[in-house]
């Protein structure tokens, strides 16, 4: 799928929170969790989407283990605003060159997709899409954050045979049960990239 092509698909109105709520932990659309919140940080993710498969591709990243909340998860590279960015989408781009060596650019850009708010870090996460028409060369791991970077193969995502439901233990006294995830290969995708990555899914259908 040609650039063009792939913009085409964002001209339609988004799936937006719609789309979330089979994936989400929670239960509930962000909109409505934001507003209980008392407080929250705003973050942005790059979703790199690469010509490659016969379809289309995308990186996602294996985080270090830590005492925190999102260690070990699979999501997008992204992160925490900072004062010298002028605005989220350069967010996106300076964590994705940060943690992978990529570097994107606003031409790179493509649409946003449906933010996610998630309770358990206050993060508010707006989704910025980009499009490289050349796959990297190579990627430069910031391996204080970054395991692993995987390639998944977006076309699986229209296979219902990649969705499956387990529990999952945040921590000694919270259980998450019957979270609806991907599982691409050996790769599990729940929480927050889950929910961004099936909206992408209905703008792909």
């Amino acid at each position: 799928m040609t650039r063009q092509e792939f913009r085409l698909l964002f001209e339609k109105t988004l799936p937006g929170e719609s789309a979330h709520l089979a994936f989400s932990p929670i239960r509930m659309k962000s909109s409505e969790a934001l507003k209980s919140a008392s407080t929250y940080r705003d973050a942005a993710v790059a979703i790199i989407v690469l010509p490659e498969f016969d379809f289309l591709s995308s990186l996602v990243i294996e985080r270090q283990s830590y005492d925190g909340t999102h260690s070990g998860q699979i999501s997008f590279p992204g992160g925490k605003v900072d004062e010298s960015d002028a605005n989220l989408m350069q967010t996106a781009i300076r964590e994705c060159f940060e943690e992978i060596g990529v570097q994107l650019t606003i031409a790179d850009f493509i649409s946003e997709l449906t933010p996610v708010f998630i309770p358990v870090s206050g993060f508010y996460v707006r989704p910025f899409v980009f499009y490289l028409d050349e796959i990297p060369q190579e990627y430069v791991k910031n391996s204080r954050e970054v395991a692993e970077i995987h390639q998944i193969e977006l076309v699986q995502l229209l296979d219902e045979k990649i969705v499956f439901e387990k529990d999952i233990v945040i921590n000694s006294q919270t259980t998450l049960s019957s979270i609806k995830h991907f599982k691409f290969n050996e790769i599990e995708i729940w929480g927050a990239t889950a929910l961004m990555l099936n909206e992408l899914k209905e703008v792909l259908k």
